[in-house]
């Protein structure tokens, strides 16, 4: 039901004596067009003139009021259609689980797939040899991990410097414990649809305890700092409360300078 409210308090400009224990406050409200319960509700104090609450009345009080002879329910509301050019159309297909799509200031879409791969839409196809092949580097894991390339953010310069960066977890060489990985790359002086592979610089790494809640996202902010999702660790409920200890990374929207070569720990 409609909630009415008073704008201000129901008061009176001068002190107003009880009469017979009693005393009357009068005001409206109009009710809706259609049938409804009303609640009011009241409350106040007496006092009897004295600096002290010794002598005072405190009450309040609860009115149902049943509103009839209307027009029925309340007034119900249809949602306006969507236009009728709006429709859900495929780009490609081809894919293995995309996790996460970028572009790169120009036409063309940057898909990164988990297992390792980031793949290029461009004038709507699917390039057939991929941007980066990180299969040899990434551990993605099966089943239901949640582990792999996870994440992925060009440069706001990247037209004149041709750095990327990547978020994905590894426990390579094998022994390793799992960790998340932020790397950045270039892409190829020759072929802008090739990165360069050999170019990876290694930013900052810290272990996973689980293979799932990895966190992923990568996304630049416009003060041109570098945003990390870490994901909590994993494992169900946070059971090592990495979301509430300011002493690790984990469970965390992490900021780093990437134009800073002086190093330092990242932002939380």
């Amino acid at each position: 039901p409609d909630t009415q409210t008073l704008l201000g308090e129901l008061t009176h400009s001068a002190p107003k004596a009880f009469s017979g224990n009693q005393l009357a406050f009068e005001f409206t409200w109009t009710a809706p067009s259609y049938n409804d319960t009303v609640t009011f509700y009241a409350a106040g104090n007496s006092s009897d003139g004295q600096q002290s609450l010794t002598g005072d009345g405190i009450g309040q009080t609860t009115l149902n009021v049943q509103v009839t002879g209307g027009n029925g329910g309340p007034p119900t509301v249809s949602p306006t259609p969507p236009p009728a050019t709006l429709k859900l159309s495929p780009v490609v297909s081809g894919l293995t689980q995309p996790v996460d799509i970028q572009n790169a200031g120009d036409e063309r879409l940057f898909v990164v797939e988990k297992a390792g791969h980031i793949r290029i839409i461009q004038n709507g196809a699917l390039l057939g040899t991929d941007f980066a092949n990180l299969t040899d580097r990434v551990t993605a894991g099966g089943g239901n991990a949640e582990t792999g390339l996870l994440g992925l953010a060009f440069h706001p310069d990247y037209q004149n410097n041709g750095y990327f960066y990547v978020n994905y977890t590894t426990s390579k060489p094998a022994g390793t414990p799992l960790r998340t990985r932020i790397s950045r790359f270039s892409v190829s002086s020759a072929n802008p649809n090739l990165a360069d592979l050999s170019s990876e610089l290694v930013l900052m790494e810290y272990n996973q305890p689980f293979s799932n809640h990895n966190g992923g996202q990568l996304q630049f902010g416009p003060d041109g700092y570098l945003y990390i999702s870490s994901g909590d660790g994993g494992d169900a409920g946070d059971p090592q409360g990495n979301g509430q200890k300011l002493t690790v990374l984990l469970g965390k929207i992490l900021r780093i300078d990437v134009d800073n070569n002086g190093g330092g720990a990242p932002d939380c």
